[in-house]
């Protein structure tokens, strides 16, 4: 902080850094004190309080070999320059003089500097010797220069212990007057606190005189009041007396008529309570109501779509597998019609006769599956429908009724596989039966009738045993087909009949 207002501030910041106890020794970063700072910014009034300290040297070199003078020449202030001038050595005023950068006013201030003519002009014009006499002139000149800077040096150091010392004793004597005007101006303090205290003891004898006279005051306008107020309170005890009675009155009116009230707003109020429960068992008898019938209607329309969604997928089920037999059966008539014509086309070419011998075949089932495992797989559990509890909440009978579409759904589901499984392997029976290897009912002598070829059980017989025996029986009576009555594929029989 020294070194900042020692570029910059005046002496006072100055004076005041140095009481706080500031360094004047202390360096900066180009290693230059305060002093060194305020002669190379021209700042004077900073320089010239820190000169007047005891640790501030006016010549005094700083680390990189500058001198004050040079410092004070870089800062081109001339007030400076003088400041500095007087305690330069000779020897820095000449190497000063000789730079080539120094302008003629600072010339004619390093002039003034004591000693430094005297110097300059005793030097003799020489004529030119050998350099060994030459070399002993300088070392000659060289002496006498160190011997006037270490004289001039004694000098200044003199000086500088005599302003020192001065410096010293006007320290003492301005420490003597400080004393000597702290103890008046304490003297002055303690006869001004006494004045104080005398002052202020004269006040409370004042002022306790003043609270007497205003105690004795009060305390006889406060006996007058109490007189007054006695009086004041007879009367208001009478008057509140009065009142007391005549409130009592209208209290006891108020309170009759307050029951009164009370009793008819009780009977108004169980009225109106009475009013109101019927009419929330009325609104909560329609909601509930309005409630079973949402809950039946929703309930209703749950199952018919169930139901809808049931009877479609059995009508999908039914289509499909009557499509599937009609595929079946159109693919067996068309093989067996190839193989007869296959036959006829073989017999024509042998020449062989035709037998009219009465044959009965029988179109078994497959030996690779018995009939009676067929006839276990072809059985399906049917469905039979549970009797609904009768402890269930609407929710409760809405899921059960759910669980029993869904229960009769599936047995639809399992009974229609089954008979699709039925028919495949009927299919199947018929198209590795070795009867059709047999020959041809033209080669017998016979002819097979359209309607006396009688395929497999449809699905309507196979859900409907009664009718399935029923078109059997009619079959067998119109037709040469005969069909066992058995949960089995049947067996295809044929008749021969002849040709006239």
């Amino acid at each position: 902080m020294l070194h900042v207002a020692a570029q910059s501030s005046g002496g006072d910041m100055i004076k005041f850094l140095l009481e706080k106890g500031a360094d004047v020794e202390a360096l900066d970063g180009e290693d230059l004190t305060a002093f060194h700072l305020a002669v190379r910014a021209g700042n004077v009034p900073a320089a010239k309080v820190l000169l007047t300290h005891k640790d501030v040297h006016p010549s005094r070199a700083a680390k990189n070999g500058q001198t004050p003078l040079q410092l004070a020449i870089k800062s081109k202030n001339l007030d400076m320059i003088s400041l500095v001038v007087k305690d330069a050595t000779v020897h820095d005023v000449r190497r000063c003089w000789d730079m080539n950068d120094v302008s003629d006013a600072v010339r004619e201030i390093l002039k003034t500097k004591r000693g430094f003519l005297e110097s300059l002009n005793s030097e003799p014009v020489q004529a030119k010797h050998s350099k060994g006499a030459q070399r002993k002139v300088t070392e000659a000149r060289a002496q006498r220069e160190k011997a006037a800077r270490i004289a001039e040096e004694e000098r200044r150091a003199e000086i500088n212990r005599q302003k020192k010392l001065e410096k010293e004793e006007s320290r003492r004597i301005r420490e003597a007057e400080e004393q000597e005007r702290r103890r008046k101006a304490e003297e002055e303090q303690a006869m001004q606190r006494w004045s104080r205290n005398q002052e202020q003891i004269r006040r409370r004898a004042e002022e306790e005189a003043r609270q007497a006279a205003e105690e004795k005051r009060k305390k006889e306008i406060e006996s007058r009041h109490l007189v007054e107020q006695r009086a004041a309170e007879e009367r208001r005890l009478a008057e509140q007396e009065k009142m007391r009675a005549e409130q009592e009155q209208r209290k006891q009116r108020m309170e009759q008529e307050m029951r009164q009230k009370a009793t008819e707003r009780q009977a108004e109020e169980r009225r109106a309570q009475a009013q109101r429960k019927q009419r929330r068992l009325a609104e909560e008898s329609a909601r509930r109501a309005q409630e079973l019938q949402r809950k039946d209607a929703e309930r209703q329309r749950k199952l018919e779509e169930e139901e809808r969604r049931q009877q479609e997928k059995e009508q999908q089920e039914r289509a499909e597998q009557l499509r599937l037999r009609e595929e079946a059966d159109q693919r067996r008539l068309a093989a067996g019609a190839q193989k007869q014509q296959q036959r006829a086309e073989q017999r024509r070419k042998g020449g062989v006769a035709a037998s009219h011998q009465p044959r009965e075949h029988t179109l078994a089932p497959h030996p690779s599956e018995p009939a009676d495992k067929l006839s276990r797989k072809s059985k399906s559990k049917r469905y039979t429908p549970h009797e609904m509890p009768q402890n269930l909440t609407e929710e409760q009978k809405i899921r059960w009724e759910v669980r029993e579409a869904r229960r009769a759904a599936q047995s639809a589901r399992d009974r229609a596989r089954a008979a699709e499984l039925k028919l495949a392997s009927s299919v199947q029976q018929q198209q590795h039966d070795p009867a059709l290897f047999q020959p041809s009912p033209i080669q017998q002598g016979w002819t097979l009738q359209p309607e006396a070829i009688q395929t497999g059980p449809t699905v309507d017989d196979l859900f409907d045993p009664p009718r399935r025996k029923k078109q059997t029986a009619s079959a067998s009576d119109d037709s040469g087909i005969v069909i066992t009555d058995s949960p089995e594929p049947p067996a295809l029989q044929i008749k021969p009949t002849y040709v006239s």
